[in-house]
């Protein structure tokens, strides 16, 4: 088996990259990484925002990174040593190098200096399960009420499943079923007091929770993320225009042009951030309330001039 390790095409055959000791790296298409993960006892972690590991069988997991042309690195060692079957499905996503190799990963290999940055996928999970705790703690109960295929759904909210535009609605999709599809709407509207007879959604009555902590702006500012990955999850179903979708990753802040990937990446973050200040806002505007109605901050008051 021979792997392509020029830009002009050269290639090496596995058995001479086995003896490889200089650093050489292979450039795979991002489709790579969905290929392995269809395997049952399969996984993907990560380790920092551009460096992970994938693994297609409980064994033999490589360490990668994704470079700025959103192509995947791994050093071509790693590769070579993994079982035939494995090299086969690599094999048929190897490219040739295109740009430079993942610099987050050639930080942690070669200059022993990881980044210290944290993948989108690592984030959104994180922060939906802190979120859930503080208003399970605050509030009585969770935002988010349980999914029975929430695991599931989780393990696909990854950038790769958007290798095109349609993976981009389909991974909009999977974020909106864990966050505005799973909000306890009956128990915002306890915590709003909304009148019976006023129908609102679950971002509208996640909004008016914040508007008691906050000022509109701020509120619609930090719920524009989630408003976005729910326009592009009903594109899922009914494709949006090319100008909807357009006007829905300018709102992202994509760069114009962005490979998919790095779209899915912008929106899992952006989602995070807006999941993250969520809770933010929340807890200082609670915090300010307890400081108030403490006793001492009362005593404090009538002893004031």
């Amino acid at each position: 088996m021979y792997y392509t390790t020029g830009a002009g095409g050269e290639r090496q055959s596995a058995s001479a990259l086995y003896d490889e000791d200089i650093g050489l790296y292979l450039w795979f298409k991002a489709e790579v990484i969905e290929a392995l993960l269809a395997f049952k006892g399969s996984a993907l972690g990560w380790y920092t925002s551009g460096t992970g590991s994938v693994k297609c069988s409980p064994d033999y997991s490589v360490h990668f990174g994704v470079n700025e042309q959103s192509h995947i690195n791994a050093h071509a060692y790693d590769i070579v040593k993994l079982p035939l079957w494995q090299q086969k499905i690599w094999h048929g996503f190897n490219i040739s190098p295109d740009g430079r190799p993942s610099r987050e990963l050639l930080a942690s290999q070669f200059e022993t200096n990881p980044a210290d940055t944290t993948a989108p996928e690592e984030m959104f999970k994180i922060v939906i399960s802190k979120l859930n705790a503080f208003f399970s703690e605050r509030f009585d109960g969770p935002l988010f009420k349980p999914h029975d295929h929430a695991a599931d759904i989780l393990r696909n909210c990854h950038r790769f499943r958007a290798l095109d535009k349609n993976g981009v609605l389909a991974l909009a999709k999977a974020i909106s079923r864990l966050t505005v599809d799973s909000v306890d709407v009956d128990h915002l509207r306890q915590l709003v007091k909304v009148d019976p007879k006023e129908k609102l959604g679950s971002l509208k009555l996640l909004e008016r929770l914040l508007l008691k902590y906050c000022d509109k702006d701020v509120a619609g500012q930090i719920m524009t993320p989630l408003h976005i990955a729910y326009g592009l999850r009903l594109g899922d179903a009914h494709l949006p225009s090319k100008t909807d979708l357009e006007d829905a990753l300018r709102d992202l802040n994509a760069a114009d042009g962005a490979h998919p990937v790095k779209i899915g990446a912008t929106l899992l973050a952006r989602v995070s951030i807006s999941l993250y200040e969520i809770g933010d806002t929340l807890y200082a505007g609670l915090q300010a309330e307890d400081e108030r109605l403490s006793p001492s901050a009362n005593q404090a008051s009538t002893k004031a001039p």
